[in-house]
């Protein structure tokens, strides 16, 4: 009897021990093989500080403390203003006209324009009426750019009333329009242009020019873009 009760004992005790290592909740679904339970009282992770910013070539750094985008609009900064330079050559006196070379900077084999003219091959084919006159200076109203020099004299025009026939007029040449006007004025609205040219031979640093009689249509398309331009016909 004993014997029995002790055994019934110790069948007791291991079920007992069995059910206090049974899970009485199982883990969720897919945590079976892997199952371990969370620890208690774990810390969070402190967010770290963000990287500095790189200083390779390419990346932005940081903007100044009063600095502007490079497109902002500056509204203390004067405005900037670009008048054309005055002319140095002065042609004032009736039946007169400005005339002008202009050679190309490379030419001259200079650092910068000189103030007069230096001889060069283009100079003797420059002027309409005249050829240029040693020590004509520079006049930096005719440069177009900064790689460009010119140089401005004064040349008599050979005013002349129109002729009264012209026969075959073919496109001769244009110049600037007298300063102070001419002796024998153009129909309006080019009164500041001569009516015609005469005949003229060359002489000196003149040059010869042939009987033209003015052009009150090509004078139109030429003042497009040269205000005071005058521009004549050749007569045959």
């Amino acid at each position: 009897m004993k014997h029995s009760l002790s055994w019934a004992l110790t069948f007791i005790a291991s079920l007992a021990a069995c059910a206090g290592e049974r899970r009485v909740h199982p883990p969720p679904e897919g945590e079976w093989l892997e199952w371990e339970p969370k620890p208690e009282g774990r810390t969070k992770k402190k967010p770290t500080a963000p990287d500095p910013p790189s200083s390779e070539p390419g990346s932005k750094k940081p903007a100044a403390k009063n600095a502007k985008p490079d497109d902002a609009e500056d509204l203390d900064a004067s405005p900037a203003t670009s008048k054309p330079a005055a002319s140095a050559t002065k042609c004032n006196g009736k039946n007169l006209t400005r005339e002008a070379l202009c050679v190309a900077l490379s030419e001259l084999d200079a650092k910068e324009c000189p103030a007069k003219l230096p001889k060069t091959a283009t100079a003797k084919d420059a002027g309409v009426f005249e050829l240029p006159p040693n020590g004509a200076r520079r006049d930096p109203s005719r440069e177009a750019s900064s790689k460009q020099c010119c140089y401005a004299w004064c040349a008599k025009v050979p005013a002349a009333r129109p002729p009264t026939a012209c026969k075959s007029p073919e496109p001769l040449l244009c110049f600037e329009a007298p300063g102070a006007g001419a002796s024998s004025a153009a129909p309006p609205p080019y009164a500041d242009c001569p009516g015609g040219l005469e005949k003229t031979a060359a002489k000196g640093r003149r040059k010869a020019v042939p009987r033209a009689t003015f052009s009150a249509r090509r004078t139109k398309e030429e003042r497009a873009g040269e205000p005071a331009a005058c521009c004549y016909d050749a007569c045959k």
